[in-house]
């Protein structure tokens, strides 16, 4: 897939995020990040929420891009629907800090005219500071349910050149969603805030990783027993249909189809002691006779291949041609 539509699936996916959603991004080209992070404030501008931008270069990028997608982002800006975090400013914030911004502007939104509110998050703000903290703050947020108390939606971006593994690994796991590829996937390996921020979390580490793992495999064997059933409901299903056309067959075989030799005999009967000169009404039955011998030869080809057995040899299966001679 080349990098545009990857782009706009991702874009597609973005734009289903909703209230209560709290979900993070990795990304390691800047186009991907600015293509998901507009993607997500154009839906917030035409949804009339509050968009809060915490970004790493005053804004200039994403101006531009949303911008670039016909925003106005001067009047947006202007009717405080776009806020845009400086980096300078943000860089001075302790996480604390950024956790009552947040809370004041998810508070505030709706009585302020807005419909909602959203929060998108070029998280390298955090860069200088303690890194481990960052995850607790991620994990903070859920903690005291900003996300469902204010039915905002928050997402944060990391770029995986600037972060250490160790310190992504922790950010996935305080996040319930996950931007993979071009879909945004629940995530399994998210870990609830009270047991992430329990001082007993890293000795527990392993038995919770040993719960999911289990967790994990009752799910799939559910799964494949689910599967193992549709399969058999599919198969009868499919018996029942076959049982179905045998029995139509047979009966418009059995009863149809002798009605209709019988009214081929007659018809030629009738042609026959019909006088020669009444030339319009033998062409009428010998039209009649040709329409009772296609329907006789349907009905045949119908049940012999519905029902695959060989014909017997019964006056349903003589030629018309020597029943209406």
């Amino acid at each position: 897939m080349d990098a545009y539509n990857r782009f706009e699936r991702v874009r597609a996916a973005i734009e289903q995020l909703g209230p209560a959603d709290h979900v993070c991004t990795l990304y390691d080209q800047r186009d991907e990040e600015l293509a998901i992070a507009v993607s997500y404030v154009r839906v917030g501008l035409k949804r009339s929420e509050l968009c809060v931008c915490v970004v790493d270069d005053g804004g200039k990028n994403i101006l531009e891009a949303l911008a670039s997608e016909g925003i106005d982002t001067d009047a947006e800006m202007r009717k405080a629907r776009l806020v845009i975090f400086e980096k300078p400013l943000a860089q001075g914030l302790q996480t604390q800090d950024m956790l009552r911004k947040i809370e004041h502007y998810a508070g505030g939104a709706r009585s302020a005219g807005h419909a909602g509110f959203r929060i998108v998050g070029e998280m390298t703000w955090a860069l200088g500071g303690d890194l481990k903290a960052l995850a607790e703050f991620e994990a903070r947020l859920n903690l005291n349910r900003v996300w469902e108390r204010h039915a905002c939606v928050g997402l944060c971006q990391f770029d995986v050149r600037r972060f250490t593994p160790e310190t992504l690994r922790e950010i996935i796991i305080v996040h319930p969603l996950v931007v993979i590829g071009d879909r945004v996937c629940r995530n399994p390996y998210y870990v609830a805030p009270e047991r992430y921020l329990s001082p007993e979390w890293p000795s527990h580490e392993a038995d919770w990783m040993m719960t999911n793992l289990e967790q994990l495999q009752e799910a799939q064997d559910s799964l494949q027993a689910s599967q193992e059933r549709y399969r058999a409901l599919s198969g009868r299903l499919l018996r029942l249909q076959d049982e179905e056309r045998r029995r139509i067959a047979r009966d418009l075989h059995d009863s149809t189809g002798q009605d209709l030799v019988a009214l081929a005999t007659m018809l030629g009967q009738l042609r026959r002691s019909t006088p020669s000169g009444e030339r319009k009404s033998r062409r009428l039955l010998s039209q009649c006779k040709a329409l009772a011998d296609g329907c006789i030869r349907d009905i045949r080809g119908e049940y012999a291949l519905d029902t695959e057995l060989k014909m017997d040899h019964n006056p349903m299966h003589e030629p018309c041609g020597k029943l209406l001679d």
